[in-house]
């Protein structure tokens, strides 16, 4: 028996595996150019639009401040009654917040989600006196119209001192400013006890 030589020849079979290769290359690039394309487009059309609400936003917000201009020359007690409701839903007012310590407690005082002040006073008119300089740091009047609240855990030990003297101090506030209101929250029922 004599064997033959065989040979085979792959290079047709290799140039075939190429092409497959060289086609499934281009067309994963075309697809991720598509891809790429049509991400770019969503990201222009979500950019286009979100400009477009902020322009309807500040114009909405022009229109309100002139709204206002137009009430404080007409009737400027209504128009600042106004500005304390809108601070008031944007949670930019005062906040009264009663903190404990080792040693009592002190008042942090907030403007929207920002500490404007530390109070570490005891007295009722210390502690009035002391709000009515941050109020008008803040830019209030004395006779501002004013919406604060005041936040204090009912539960937390020697709260209930604390709150006899800051509501104390708020009344004496209240004595010279009658266009300054305050709400009370304990905290204890919010937080589920």
């Amino acid at each position: 028996m004599k064997f033959r030589e065989i040979i085979l020849d792959f290079t047709s079979l290799l140039d075939v595996i190429m092409i497959i290769l060289f086609w499934f290359v281009l067309n994963y690039q075309n697809q991720a150019k598509q891809q790429i394309t049509q991400a770019e487009q969503a990201a222009a059309a979500a950019v286009a639009q979100a400009e477009a609400q902020q322009e309807q936003a500040d114009a909405l917000a022009e229109q309100a401040q002139q709204a206002i201009a137009i009430m404080e020359e007409g009737n400027p007690a209504q128009a600042e009654n106004n500005k304390a409701i809108i601070e008031f839903a944007n949670n930019e007012n005062i906040s009264l917040n009663l903190c404990p310590e080792e040693e009592g407690w002190y008042l942090k005082v907030c403007k929207g989600e920002n500490q404007i002040g530390k109070i570490s006073d005891r007295n009722p008119k210390g502690i009035s006196s002391q709000l009515k300089k941050i109020f008008e740091e803040q830019g209030y009047a004395p006779d501002a119209t004013m919406l604060c609240i005041f936040n204090y855990d009912g539960y937390a030990a020697g709260s209930d001192e604390a709150y006899a003297v800051v509501t104390q101090a708020l009344r004496e506030i209240q004595t010279g400013n009658w266009k300054f209101y305050w709400n009370e929250n304990d905290t204890s029922y919010t937080n589920g006890e």
